[in-house]
């Protein structure tokens, strides 16, 4: 095994140690889990400074919860966008050793063996299934309302985020919060609402509004489909109907 050459100044760099932090309920060597459509921040920040796949040890695929797989997982040709069945397997990486020279890269100092590294390999792939979620994650606007009037909507907070991981669309609606759970998205066109909770905030609006208000949460309870039309996200109700039209909002709520 060809030894590594590295000057003395980039050796503090280097040793720093390679021991990966231990994941909650991952103590087998080998285990069958659903990992995440996407990588995101690790909780325990990688030697690589790359991002963690998330997993769920949940038999079906409804899991709320996602813990950080906080190892360097090889290559098996992850695709953003899709969930993963897999198989893992932890292992130990060994670490080719550091010559460590003197100043003017000569003469060998000091040999530094470095520990094995703590990763993860995926032995099998049992499911590849697209998370239709993550085509509307992040910032929308309401833009339409059926049967509510449009200038009612134009002075307000009206935006609204899609946060995938945890399966909720939150929003605001004069000072009343909205949360609606997600419960999935069936398939390119069909989508599963429910849950739709408000936080009441106090205040004192105007009754139209109150009204608009109102119709918004009737039309979250109708939802049972929708469509993307000129870059708009549109839910309809189970004959197609729209009820209500979001467009993409780059100003965080």
């Amino acid at each position: 095994m060809e030894l590594k050459k590295w000057i003395l100044p980039i050796l503090l760099s280097l040793t720093f140690s390679c021991e990966m932090v231990e994941t909650e309920n991952l103590e087998n060597d080998f285990i069958e889990v659903w990992l995440y459509s996407n990588r995101l921040q690790c909780t325990k920040p990688l030697e690589s400074g790359a991002p963690c796949h998330y997993y769920s040890m949940e038999t079906e695929l409804t899991a709320t919860q996602w813990k950080s797989l906080n190892y360097e997982v090889d290559n098996f040709g992850f695709q953003p966008g899709y969930y993963y069945r897999v198989l893992i397997e932890k292992y130990w990486l060994d670490l080719d050793p550091i010559e460590i020279f003197d100043e003017n890269g000569e003469t060998v100092l000091e040999v530094v063996e470095l520990e094995p590294q703590r990763r993860i390999r995926i032995k099998t792939v049992f499911q590849k299934l697209r998370d239709y979620k993550t085509l509307f994650s992040g910032n929308w606007k309401l833009v339409h309302v059926e049967g509510a009037e449009d200038i009612l909507l134009t002075d307000l907070d009206k935006s609204y985020t899609v946060d995938p991981l945890h399966r909720k669309m939150r929003g605001k609606y004069l000072c009343h919060d909205l949360e609606i759970a997600l419960n999935d998205f069936l398939d390119l066109n069909r989508i599963d609402l429910s849950d739709v909770s408000i936080e009441h905030q106090a205040c004192d609006p105007d009754k139209k509004y109150l009204e608009t208000e109102d119709l918004i949460l009737a039309m979250f309870n109708k939802v049972k489909s929708y469509t993307l039309k000129d870059g708009d996200w549109v839910l309809k109700d189970s004959a197609g109907k729209e009820l209500l039209r979001f467009s993409r909002n780059s100003r965080a709520p």
